[in-house]
C-alpha cells in the first residue's frame, strides 16, 4: 500500500509527484500547486479562496483586542506566540430533505399541562459542509464555514490558479481524505440528521421520524484559509481564530480578568436572591384560584433565574472565556 506511483506530473510546472495508492490529491514540492491524483475528483469540482497575508491578520487580532473593553486594557502585557495558516478543505452543498414525523408538544392552561400528539409533514432546504478530512482539530472549522456561507467571498477554481499564485502562497494545505462519491454519502446523512436536530430542538419528544434527500447539489471541494494565532498572558497560552479572505476573527479565547468575573458572582447572587424573593410570593398567593393565573410566569422566571445562575457559576470558575465574532 506504500508503494510510489509512477509517471505523475505536476499540473501546474511539470515537475514530478511522488504520492501513494491512498493520496487523493496532492501538493507539489516543487512549486506548491495542488494536484488531483486518484477518487472521484475533478479540477473542476475544486475552487480556493485566496487568503490575505500575515500582517493583515495580525492588525485584525491587535484592532480586536484594542477594541475589546476587558482586553483593551491589558493589551500591553499580550504576546504574540505564533501565527500559522492554513488551507482547510471542505465539501459544500445543498440539501432539500422531505420527510415525516411524528411528535408530542405540551400544552399549559393556567396550573393545567396536557401533552399533544401531532404529525406533520416537511420539505427543507439546507446547506450542508463537511471537513474533507477524518483528523483535523475541529476548534473554529463550524465558524470558520459558517462564515464564508454567510459572506460568500470571491473564489478562484482550481484550474485558473497558475504557477506564480502558488509559489506565492505561504499557507499549508491540508491534504482529502475522501473523494466526492464518500462526500455525498456522507452529506447526505449529516442532512437529515441536521433536520432531525432541528425538530428535537422544536418540540417534546420525537415518537416517528422518517426523511430522504430528494434533491442534492453536486458537492464542491473549498479551500477555505484559516488563521491561528496563539498568544499568551501571565505564562498561560489563549488561541484566535481568523478567517483569511479578510483576517477578520471568527472565535477568540480571552483570559478571564478580575472585572468579567465579578460580574459572573454579581449574576449568581442575583439568581439566589431572586429565587428567594420568587418563594417568597409562591408562598403568598397559594390561595386556591390565585395560584393558576401566576404559575405559568413563576415558572418563567425560575427558568430564568436557573439559567442565569448556570452561566454565571460557569463562567464565574473558568479561566477562559471564548467569544464568536
Amino acid at each position: 500500500m506504500s508503494d510510489e506511483v509512477a509517471s505523475l506530473v505536476c499540473n501546474v510546472c511539470g515537475a514530478e509527484l511522488k504520492a501513494t495508492p491512498e493520496t487523493l490529491v496532492k501538493v507539489c514540492d516543487y512549486c506548491g500547486a495542488l494536484n488531483i491524483v486518484s477518487g472521484v475528483l475533478e479540477r473542476e469540482d475544486i475552487s480556493v479562496v485566496p487568503s490575505v497575508g500575515e500582517e493583515v491578520v495580525l492588525r485584525k487580532f491587535w484592532e480586536r483586542v484594542r477594541g475589546d473593553s476587558d482586553l483593551r486594557g491589558i493589551a500591553d502585557k499580550l504576546k504574540v506566540v505564533s501565527v500559522e495558516g492554513r488551507f482547510i478543505p471542505f465539501w459544500l452543498s445543498r440539501c432539500k430533505v422531505r420527510g415525516e414525523v411524528i411528535y408530542t408538544v405540551k400544552e399549559y392552561s393556567g396550573n393545567k399541562v396536557r401533552v399533544v400528539r401531532k404529525k406533520a409533514r416537511f420539505l427543507k432546504s439546507i446547506n450542508v459542509k463537511i471537513v474533507g478530512r477524518r483528523q483535523v482539530a475541529h476548534v473554529g472549522l463550524d465558524e470558520l464555514a459558517s462564515r464564508y456561507l454567510a459572506t460568500r467571498p470571491k473564489a478562484s477554481p482550481l484550474s485558473k490558479l497558475d504557477e506564480d499564485w502558488w509559489r506565492g502562497n505561504r499557507l499549508k494545505i491540508l491534504s482529502m481524505e475522501f473523494d466526492r462519491l464518500e462526500a455525498e454519502k456522507i452529506i447526505m446523512e449529516d442532512s437529515i440528521d441536521h433536520v432531525r436536530g432541528i425538530w428535537e430542538r422544536r418540540v417534546d419528544r420525537i415518537e416517528f421520524f422518517a426523511a430522504d434527500v430528494v434533491e442534492m447539489e453536486k458537492p464542491k471541494l473549498i479551500l477555505l484559509p484559516l488563521w491561528e494565532i496563539i498568544y499568551e498572558f501571565r505564562g498561560s497560552l489563549y488561541f484566535a481564530y481568523h478567517e483569511g479572505w479578510s483576517g477578520r476573527p471568527i472565535l477568540f479565547a480571552e483570559p478571564m480578568i478580575t472585572r468579567r468575573r465579578m460580574m459572573y458572582l454579581g449574576g449568581m447572587i442575583l439568581s439566589v436572591l431572586g429565587g428567594a424573593g420568587i418563594g417568597a410570593v409562591i408562598s403568598l398567593i397559594m390561595e386556591p384560584g390565585e395560584s393558576g393565573d401566576l404559575l405559568g410566569p413563576i415558572l418563567l422566571g425560575l427558568a430564568v433565574l436557573g439559567i442565569l445562575g448556570y452561566k454565571s457559576a460557569k463562567g464565574f470558575v473558568s479561566d477562559v472565556r471564548v467569544e464568536r465574532q
